[in-house]
């Protein structure tokens, strides 16, 4: 009689080998930004800036002071062009942003910020800022500081 080979790493049961999916690096630090942002958005003024959704941060904190093309705020923000044109007609028609000519391509256009759109910069700034505080009361500032450092040198590498 022959034993049926075994799998040494075989789990008891099926749930058993699952907890992987939840506790890997990248399913943590996803919902780490997850709650960040979402932190973020509950800091902005929602008066002034009615139905700001993270997406539109993606926007903002991809385009250059001087402006950036569409297209390239689409591969900065990882996300498709139609996903991003969405997320420009949103944010253009809260003043946000506006759109002009490329005059170096003029099938192109640059888009910007409004002057609405600098205040809303100017409160995700601090929004951050506060965000990043209360992670720090969570988890300490030399921690904070280590992670930050960890991920700095992990992105270098990349």
């Amino acid at each position: 009689m022959t034993d049926a080979p075994t799998s040494a790493a075989a789990p008891a049961s099926d749930t058993d080998d699952m907890h992987w999916r939840f506790e890997n690096v990248g399913r943590l630090m996803n919902r780490t930004v997850d709650i960040f942002e979402e932190e973020v958005i509950a800091l902005i003024d929602k008066q002034e800036f009615p139905g700001m959704r993270r997406t539109h941060i993606k926007l903002i904190r991809n385009l250059d002071a001087k402006g950036t093309r569409a297209i390239d705020l689409a591969a900065r923000a990882q996300m498709t062009k139609q996903a991003m044109a969405e997320q420009i007609q949103q944010c253009e028609a809260a003043g946000i942003i506006y759109r002009e000519a490329d005059e170096t391509d003029g099938r192109a256009k640059i888009v910007k910020l409004t002057p609405h759109g600098m205040n809303l910069m100017h409160q995700l700034r601090d929004a951050v800022a506060k965000a990043e505080a209360q992670m720090e009361a969570v988890v300490g500032k030399r921690k904070l500081e280590a992670i930050l450092g960890s991920l700095r040198k992990y992105i270098a590498k990349h």
